[in-house]
């Protein structure tokens, strides 16, 4: 017999007019945290921040639309 991992269920928490699922809120996590360590890594090649942050948002509306085909 096969083991299983133990997890739990997080469910969505209503807040009345939007839903919050846990997914999203650790989808928002990670897209935080990379565009702070992607310009800061920038900043140490001596890229300009503003130019990383204008690729950035290119990447994230690119990922998410190439993500949903």
């Amino acid at each position: 017999m096969f083991g299983v991992l133990p997890y739990f269920q997080v469910g969505p928490w209503d807040l009345g007019v939007v839903t919050i699922h846990a997914f999203g809120v650790f989808v928002a996590i990670g897209v935080i945290l990379a565009e702070k360590i992607a310009v800061a890594r920038a900043e140490k090649l001596g890229i300009e921040r503003a130019i990383m942050s204008r690729a950035l948002g290119y990447l994230l509306i690119c990922g998410f639309i190439g993500g949903h085909l």
